[in-house]
């Protein structure tokens, strides 16, 4: 699915920073995916 979002200059320094992901598309999947993991948790 493409998309456009507006996103925060200075979080996407620290993330890319704290993840040494290269790219923003890689950097929302990850995002997206540890989101999912982690509330996961909290459903079962």
């Amino acid at each position: 699915m493409r998309t456009n979002i507006d996103l925060n200059e200075q979080l996407l320094e620290r993330a890319f920073a704290l993840t040494g992901v290269r790219t923003k598309k890689e950097l929302v999947h990850l995002a997206l995916k540890e989101l999912v993991e982690s509330r996961s948790h909290y459903n079962l």
